[in-house]
């Protein structure tokens, strides 16, 4: 039937059915026998004959679809029943989106969006500043976290709570996974997707899943660059995130930790480190290479952050001290007014090394 043949008939079924004038519009009968064609076997089920009155979530459905009320819906149902059934026995016609498939490519007609199993990318191919936009508004179930890589949501979860309560590194949660909680075949499989799991993809599923938490939240659509390497696509949203938290975050002291932003070594410096390991930023990297004692601008020598000076690399070896596990548990000690415990397996005790003024050797800060 063609589209005039389609539209003579509409029109002429309802000037027939006084009751529909001034309640339809012509796309909206449209709409509806598309709608029935669709929805066709859900209608008239096999070996059914068809029904008077539309099932009443048909109804419900094509009511809210075509804005109409549900008692409307059924006179057009009563009206163009027999149209309705006429379309769908008739050959199916291509629909647009198969005729874009077919010959829009060729001449760059089609959408330039390529669809992927959690977001879309628009312009993949000639656009470098192409983003990957997320679904929403809930989050995926399975997250798509690397190229051969999908993690289920409870599993991020997981991650998070072994993080933030045990306290675990990533590299252990990974191993605690692969020993316990893997699912393992003897089957050989061809497939690319991986079946154990590293430290770095347990970081990258903790930040992307809160991330996308945190946008989904706020009723906002995450946005990521579509290119790049991919332990840096996360950058830009994190020091978003990063920022939006510095005003609620602070720095603490958690049983004789102290807890603080990680910032350049050097004073009222806000840029960002490149990476948490890193002592200076990128403009102040050169710094790396200088003596760090104040006002000492003598080259550092390889292998120590001092210069030769023996007062500046006794101040070196000092900090590096109060960082062994030793130190730190004299000191806590001390602090807990404990002066002597008694190691495993032994009759002697350990006593905290004070002298006769009872002062500590070594300031803890």
């Amino acid at each position: 039937m063609s589209s005039t043949e389609l539209a003579v008939q509409i029109l002429t079924c309802l000037l027939s059915h006084n009751s529909l004038k001034g309640h339809l519009q012509f796309g909206q009968i449209q709409r509806f026998l598309e709608l029935a064609r669709q929805l066709w076997l859900e209608i008239v089920p096999p070996s059914r004959a068809r029904p008077i009155v539309l099932p009443k979530n048909i109804a419900s459905f094509m009511s809210s679809v075509l804005e109409l009320k549900p008692e409307i819906i059924q006179l057009t149902w009563h009206a163009y029943s027999d149209l309705a059934q006429a379309l769908f026995n008739a050959p199916s016609e291509p629909s647009l989106d198969d005729n874009f498939k077919q010959h829009g490519h060729a001449e760059q007609l089609d959408c330039h969006t390529r669809y992927y199993h959690n977001y879309s990318v628009k312009d993949a191919e000639t656009n470098p500043m192409a983003r990957q936009e997320y679904y929403g508004p809930q989050i995926p179930e399975f997250i798509h976290v690397f190229e051969s890589c999908y993690v289920e949501r409870a599993l991020c979860v997981f991650f998070e709570t072994e993080l933030c309560l045990s306290h675990s590194t990533c590299q252990g949660i990974a191993r605690v996974y692969n020993c316990a909680l893997a699912y393992t075949s003897d089957h050989p499989s061809a497939s690319r997707l991986k079946d154990e799991l590293g430290g770095n993809l347990v970081l990258e599923s903790f930040f992307l899943h809160a991330i996308l938490r945190h946008k989904m939240k706020h009723g906002e659509t995450l946005m990521l660059s579509h290119r790049g390497h991919q332990n840096h696509r996360l950058d830009e949203v994190l020091a978003q995130r990063n920022y939006v938290m510095v005003d609620k975050v602070s720095a603490g002291v958690h049983d004789g930790v102290t807890v603080r932003h990680v910032a350049c070594s050097v004073h009222n410096c806000t840029e960002a480190l490149l990476s948490q390991r890193d002592l200076y930023c990128h403009t102040h990297r050169d710094l790396i290479k200088v003596c760090c004692i104040r006002r000492c601008d003598a080259s550092a020598e390889p292998g120590f952050r001092t210069c030769k000076d023996p007062l500046h690399r006794a101040f070196q070896a000092a900090a590096e001290e109060k960082n062994t596990a030793m130190f730190q548990l004299h000191s806590r000690l001390r602090k807990a007014g404990i002066s002597q415990v008694t190691m495993a397996g032994a009759t002697s005790t350990l006593e905290a090394e004070d002298d006769e003024s009872g002062e500590e050797h070594v300031q803890d800060d």
